[in-house]
């Protein structure tokens, strides 16, 4: 009797396709490929036939033997087909690296930062996948589920990463650091100032703003690159120490501390019995003058400076009548010093005028006026000389200020020219006219004016100008002859402009000084161009520094009366 296998296709309750097979003795199954109409399950291939739709059942393989004594209805069963998804980096096409991932199942597609082997494309970023290489197909997020029911061709898609640069700013120093370049989100370590310097500072770190008030960095520290930037660098004010060393003088401090920047130390005034006081060098014997007791001093490193002393001797100045009648009251002082020869109050010569004083009676010496100065150099006598009639003398008092004006003796009736400031110095004023009275109020005589003596008299200076503020720096020392401004004098001046911004000064005065050349002219018009010089650097540094509103001027003083050393070539600095 004939019996029918009716074969499924199992695929789906929607798709009820089948196949028959009749026969009446045990035969071969018909084979799958050879079914009619064809079965197909898309994604899956045929494992075998079972008696139960859901394989719970018989289990018949391909093509077995059936003995057909009965009806039967076959199912077929199946299995997910495994599908590949290729990972392409897409880089270049000379770098053909990728990836695999096989399922046969939906599935999330393997992490971009979990491939094997890592997929990268130096300064890129990724960004997804796509059907073409182009990114022109199909997108696929990182991680997003694909179902894996065909192979495909997924291309990695990049997103260049924006190059930056990282600055570095010396501030207020000199020299330079070589910036770095690197991808957005990089890193580097942070230099340390070598290649850098400024001048009585030590560099101290970096900052993003140049006045420190940013984001401090330290040297070595990591630093992540997160768009353009500079970096400034910061400096802490160096401390230099004054040590003193008396040679016998009376200790009033040991050592001093200054601070680069700050205000000016004073240097102290010892004494020493027996001993005038010199000032403080450089050296135990000899060596530079650094300044005398009780003066500002601004180091240029740490030093140690000597005190040097000379020995008194005193020494008795006499004076002769030399015929006249009375007598002048000698004078003592130590050896050096400086005496003020007196008039000749007390002594007269009938017929006769004093005409000043004498080394020889007869008057073959060396001549001195009343009311010169002399240098005390061994006990000696001084004679009265005499001339046929009368003589005034004019005398001048500075009247405040310092230095002094030789007086001028005269015939009674003849006219001299009034002088000019020279010799005499008083800071922030300027000599403008001469008055009988010490407080101006007596008769005015304009400077270079021609004046009759009538009898000795006293003219007063009259000064006009202001008190200065307190003095705290000074630029120097010049070269000799010299207003240009050397690299050591700029970071001076650089140190200065940093002390008024953080002193908040409104008002500076700038003096020159030189050391005597000999010529008055001279020793004023060098004096004024070194003030000048550095009023023009410091008004550009103040600039720099974004400093406005201070007003800044500068005069020249000339030389200081006596004293020819290098250390009086320099420029004052007074603020308010």
């Amino acid at each position: 009797m004939f019996h029918s296998v009716t074969f499924v296709e199992n695929d789906s309750p929607s798709d009820p396709v089948y196949s028959s097979q009749t026969a009446n003795v045990e035969t071969a199954l018909t084979s799958f490929t050879n079914l009619n109409p064809t079965f197909v399950n898309s994604g899956y291939s045929f494992v075998d036939w079972n008696s139960s739709p859901d394989g719970s059942g018989t289990s018949y393989a391909n093509g077995s033997a059936y003995s057909f004594t009965a009806a039967e209805v076959l199912y077929a069963t199946w299995t997910r087909i495994f599908h590949a998804v290729t990972f392409v980096e897409n880089d270049s096409p000379s770098d053909p690296v990728y990836a695999i991932q096989s399922e046969n199942a939906s599935t999330a597609l393997t992490m971009f930062a979990t491939l094997s082997p890592t997929l990268s494309n130096p300064g890129s970023s990724f960004v997804d996948w796509n059907t073409q290489s182009n990114g022109g197909g199909v997108a696929y997020g990182d991680g997003s589920t694909y179902a894996f029911l065909t192979p495909i061709v997924l291309y990695a898609t990049w997103s260049s990463i924006p190059t930056t640069t990282l600055s570095f700013e010396s501030t207020t120093g000199t020299g330079s650091i070589g910036s770095v370049s690197s991808q957005l989100g990089g890193s580097t370590t942070l230099p340390s100032g070598s290649g850098i310097n400024n001048l009585g500072y030590t560099f101290v770190g970096w900052n993003t703003a140049a006045d420190g008030s940013g984001t401090e960095y330290a040297v070595g520290a990591t630093y992540v690159i997160s768009g353009n930037q500079t970096l400034y660098a910061q400096w802490a004010p160096d401390t230099y120490a004054v040590t003193f060393s008396y040679d016998g003088g009376v200790a009033t401090m040991d050592s001093a501390n200054y601070v680069v920047g700050s205000t000016a130390i004073t240097l102290p005034n010892p004494t020493f019995s027996g001993n005038t006081f010199d000032g403080w060098f450089s050296a135990e014997v000899g060596g530079t003058l650094i300044g005398a007791g009780g003066t500002s001093y601004v180091p240029m490193s740490s030093i140690q400076v000597f005190a040097q002393w000379t020995s008194i001797t005193v020494d008795v100045l006499t004076f002769s009548a030399n015929g006249g009648i009375g007598s002048v009251a000698s004078i003592t002082g130590q050896g050096g010093s400086l005496a003020i020869l007196p008039t000749i109050d007390g002594i007269t010569m009938l017929g006769f005028a004093f005409s000043g004083w004498n080394t020889q009676s007869d008057g073959s010496g060396t001549q001195y006026a009343e009311g010169a100065s002399l240098t005390l150099n061994g006990s000696q006598t001084l004679y009265a000389q005499w001339t046929a009639g009368p003589n005034d003398t004019l005398t001048f008092d500075a009247n405040g200020g310092s230095g002094s004006i030789d007086p001028i003796n005269g015939t009674p009736g003849s006219t001299i020219t009034l002088p000019d400031q020279s010799g005499l110095i008083y800071a922030g004023f300027e000599l403008t006219h001469w008055n009988t009275s010490a407080n101006g109020s007596g008769t005015s005589y304009p400077v270079g004016q021609g004046f009759e003596l009538s009898g000795s008299t006293t003219l007063y200076a009259q000064w006009s100008g202001h008190k200065l503020a307190a003095l705290f720096g000074a630029i120097g020392t010049f070269k000799s002859g010299s207003s240009s401004l050397s690299v050591a004098l700029k970071s001076q001046i650089n140190r200065v402009a940093l002390t008024i911004r953080s002193r908040k000064y409104l008002k500076i005065d700038l003096f020159g000084y030189t050391a005597a050349t000999g010529l008055n002219s001279l020793n004023f018009s060098l004096s004024r161009e070194r003030a000048r010089i550095v009023a023009i650097y410091l008004r550009n540094r103040l600039q720099v520094l974004k400093v406005r509103g201070v007003s800044i001027a500068s005069s020249g003083q000339g030389s200081i009366s006596g004293q020819s050393s290098r250390a009086y070539s320099r420029v004052e600095v007074f603020g308010v």
